[in-house]
């Protein structure tokens, strides 16, 4: 009965172990490695901010300087704006759509949708 007591008592105090062993190992990750990792992440996180707000910065002091000194903003011209009368009499405005096309045919775009507009100047298509 005596062996059976000493290996119950050494079950525990390995089972002891092993708990006092975890319990270190949780409060040296929660102590040190997590403050660790949480510092870490704050000081990316700054200079993340930091570059972005450097960088907008950047852009906006270029921005200024060219409203500054009267250059245009976009580098595309501005498309003109047209006045498009209907053969039923519906007088639309419409801008010219940019595309590449190897026909004489000039897509518009209206509030209503795009229309087809051929080298005559007669709508032929509406979308």
């Amino acid at each position: 009965m005596n062996i059976s007591y000493t290996s119950s008592v050494r079950q525990w105090g390995q089972l002891a172990g092993i708990v006092l062993f975890l319990t270190a190992a949780l409060i040296i990750t929660l102590a040190v490695i997590l403050p660790a990792a949480a510092l870490g992440l704050a000081i990316a996180a700054v200079v993340v901010v930091t570059s972005l707000v450097a960088r907008q910065m950047q852009v906006l002091g270029q921005a200024a300087r060219r409203v500054a000194s009267g250059e245009p903003a976009f580098e595309e011209p501005v498309q003109p704006t047209l006045r498009v009368e209907l053969p039923d009499g519906e007088v639309m405005v419409a801008r010219p759509v940019a595309i590449p096309q190897t026909d004489e045919h000039t897509m518009l775009l209206t509030r209503n949708g795009y229309l087809m507009v051929n080298g005559r100047g007669e709508v032929f298509h509406r979308l």
